[in-house]
Order: structure tokens, then sequence, then C-alpha cells
């Protein structure tokens, strides 16, 4: 029969600390965001036009978009934007690296 487990599964002991594959995955989610934010961030101070680039701009483009239909004030779209892409970011990566 097959066994479906809503818990986490622990997949490491330290002592009497578990880590479990969700703490694996979040903490691979962050090192691959930092990894990518870094990487863009050089990318961007030396002007080069990359991919990465291209791809950071269309995400801030449209997620400022987004946040200011809703809130139609610029001055609070900027300062909720960097919270709730974050967020959105995060999240839908964490996703789909954890189906790997």
């Amino acid at each position: 029969m097959l066994h479906i487990s809503l818990a986490a599964d622990p997949v490491l002991r330290i002592g009497n600390l578990y880590l479990t594959n969700t703490i694996i995955t979040t903490w691979f989610t962050m090192v691959v965001l930092l990894v990518i934010s870094l990487l863009a961030r050089y990318q961007l101070s030396t002007g080069k036009d990359t991919i990465l680039v291209t791809g950071s701009k269309v995400l801030v483009s449209f997620f400022y978009r987004f946040i200011n239909s809703i809130l139609e004030n610029e001055e609070l779209t900027w300062s909720v934007l960097p919270l709730i892409a974050t967020l959105f970011t995060f999240i839908t990566l964490a996703n789909f690296l954890g189906l790997f």
C-alpha cells in the first residue's frame, strides 16, 4: 500500500537536531537566489547586457506594473515592491526545486 507522509522527512541528524528535506530545500533555494542576484548585480555594474540582466529588468517591470495597478500610488508601490517580489520569487523557486 502507498504511504503518503505530510510531515517533513528527516534526512540528517546532528545531535538532537534533525535536518529535514524542507530545510535543505529552503537553504538551497536561498543559495541559488543569492548567487543569481550577485551575478545580476555584477553584470549590471559592468554594463553588460546579458540575458540575466534583461530577465531581471523584465521581472522588476512586471512586478512594478502589477503592484502599481493595484495600489495606484507610485511611492507605496516602490516601498512594497521588494517584499512582494522577493516572496513571490522565493516561493516559486522553492516549489520548483522541491520537485527534484
